[in-house]
């Protein structure tokens, strides 16, 4: 079994699992979040970010889990099952949104933050800007996010193509 194979089946359940709790859309499905572990951790358990953030999901502070404890970022289906539920809440958030284009507002603030998101939409919005197109906010993260936008704008197109391509692969 090769590296980036030997979760599909944990984030396979989980995904499932939070698809009935947050009623997922069908632009989705599971390797959205392989995706995403390749981005945050290319599937490496043990990672450590220079910031603080632990595991496959990379996830850094209590605010990410559901409840304030300290969960144990190293077992992998702890990171995959908090770390889907995390970009649950965060994919609840974006209502405006439709398809893809919402879950790259999800994966953009599970990157960097909900709140500096938010903020850019809103700048968006004071210029006439549409707010519900990824591309429009990604040109204003710069304002608010400083030199780390291009690690999130970066971020949101690795993944978004690994998870199409995926996609394209599979239906070959």
């Amino acid at each position: 079994m090769r590296a980036d194979e030997r979760f599909d089946s944990l984030i396979q359940f989980y995904w499932q699992e939070a698809a009935r709790a947050f009623g997922f859309d069908a632009a989705a499905d599971w390797r959205l979040v392989k995706a995403q572990i390749h981005a945050e951790s290319d599937f490496d358990p043990q990672a450590r970010s220079p910031v603080g953030a632990l595991g496959l999901m990379q996830l850094m502070t209590a605010a990410d889990l559901e409840d304030d404890s300290r969960r144990d970022a190293d077992n992998p289906e702890e990171a995959i099952r908090e770390g889907i539920k995390y970009l649950g809440r965060l994919w609840r958030e974006w209502k405006a949104e439709q398809g893809l284009e919402r879950w790259k507002f999800a994966l953009a603030s599970y990157n960097a933050g909900l709140g500096n998101i938010l903020k850019a939409q809103a700048l968006a919005e004071a210029r006439g800007r549409p707010t519900d197109q990824w591309v429009e906010l990604a040109l204003v993260l710069p304002e608010v996010t400083g030199p780390y936008a291009a690690e999130t704008t970066g971020y949101v197109r690795r993944i978004i193509a690994e998870y199409l391509a995926s996609r394209i692969t599979e239906a070959m």
